[in-house]
């Protein structure tokens, strides 16, 4: 929401299941080795009551109960703020969409995920019915679970811009203030590469026009991300963003007119 992070010592609330699990932690491996050796013999032969096991201050399940709700009490903190962000002008902000509902997804799996585990910690712990068929389908959590963790991974590798964007904001912070004289392009190729790496393939695609492979009538998209060693989505991303152009657009300027080309990339640079 605010690209940045600073540490605030009241974050110090948000390590409080940690520290708990640490210190039963430390209560189980003082005591004598057979209690540890009991509870991982329940883990594996009683599946059903193992999160009952007595740690020192917490059992399993209220370590899990604890974590979960720590995760919703999170979450809930920072909504007035993230509702905020949706409403100002700077949500809309062109190129940086797909990163700000990438923002809105994680948040909302984050949330469902935290109130399914809270609640199925909760109807274990009290032995009480919240959602119908939690308990019997235990394997939801699970699958939810994995679900997220999934969906956390895939979407920033399948659209670059939500990791490509940071470069544009730390240049609109940082590189117009101390280096006046350094444009766009420069400041690109000087920075950190989130999933691509400008000055590669810069140089892979000067190569691809000396070998002219531009004008061969079968070189399209697919082939060209090959050569690059990138995804077919991520080189459509890098062309539009570092040259306002498709891929056919691009191909049709270096096959045949290079001096139009030329005169683009003044006006532009």
């Amino acid at each position: 929401i605010n690209n940045e992070f600073k540490w605030k010592w009241k974050y110090i609330i948000l390590f409080i299941p940690f520290i708990i699990s640490v210190i039963d932690v430390i209560i189980v491996y003082s005591k004598p080795s057979y209690i540890y050796h009991d509870i991982l013999e329940m883990a594996v032969t009683n599946q059903v009551n193992r999160f009952n096991s007595e740690y020192g201050l917490l059992n399993l399940n209220q370590h899990f109960i604890l974590r979960h709700l720590w995760q919703f009490l999170s979450l809930i903190a920072v909504f007035p703020m993230l509702l905020r962000f949706i409403r100002s002008k700077k949500f809309q902000e062109k190129y940086k969409v797909v990163k700000y509902y990438w923002l809105i997804i994680l948040y909302t799996l984050l949330f469902l995920m935290s109130i399914l585990a809270m609640t199925y910690g909760i109807e274990r712990e009290y032995f009480i019915q919240i959602i119908p068929y939690l308990q019997q389908e235990a394997a939801i959590i699970q699958v939810f679970f994995y679900l997220v963790l999934f969906l956390i991974a895939v979407i920033p590798i399948s659209f670059p811009s939500v990791l490509y964007e940071d470069l544009v904001i730390y240049y609109e912070r940082n590189t117009v203030k101390k280096a006046k004289t350094k444009n766009k392009e420069n400041y690109l190729l000087l920075e950190p590469k989130y999933g691509l790496n400008i000055q590669e393939i810069k140089n892979k695609l000067e190569v691809i026009e000396k070998k002219e492979f531009f004008l061969k009538p079968d070189f399209d998209l697919n082939k060209c991300a090959q050569l690059l060693e990138i995804p077919t989505h991520h080189l459509s991303y890098f062309l539009n963003r570092n040259f306002n152009m498709s891929f056919s657009y691009y191909r049709t300027l270096y096959s045949g007119l290079t001096p139009i080309f030329f005169v683009l990339n003044v006006f532009q640079f």
